[in-house]
């Protein structure tokens, strides 16, 4: 979840899923995170959340930067697991 549109297209995160054309959802709302949550598909399409590092085109072993964000997703995951558990 980012503060605010602008910070959201300004992230790192969001340069790999516009080169791969892949859609997202931007939410900057505390609210959002809880309807989410909740929310598993939308006219018939899965909704993924992006932190969890579960995405199939980051499986792509041709792709370094898209390696290299998977890594990001598994660090930070791991991080934020050890600090709130």
């Amino acid at each position: 979840m980012a503060p605010d549109r602008e910070t959201a297209f300004a992230s790192a995160y969001y340069e790999v899923f516009k080169k791969k054309q892949v859609e997202v959802l931007i939410l900057t709302s505390p609210i959002d995170d809880f309807v989410m949550s909740n929310l598993r598909s939308y006219n018939k399409r899965e909704i993924v959340d992006a932190e969890s590092g579960k995405l199939d085109f980051l499986n792509d072993e041709d792709d370094e930067e898209a390696q290299s964000v998977s890594w990001l997703f598994d660090f930070v995951l791991r991080v934020l697991s050890e600090k709130f558990n």
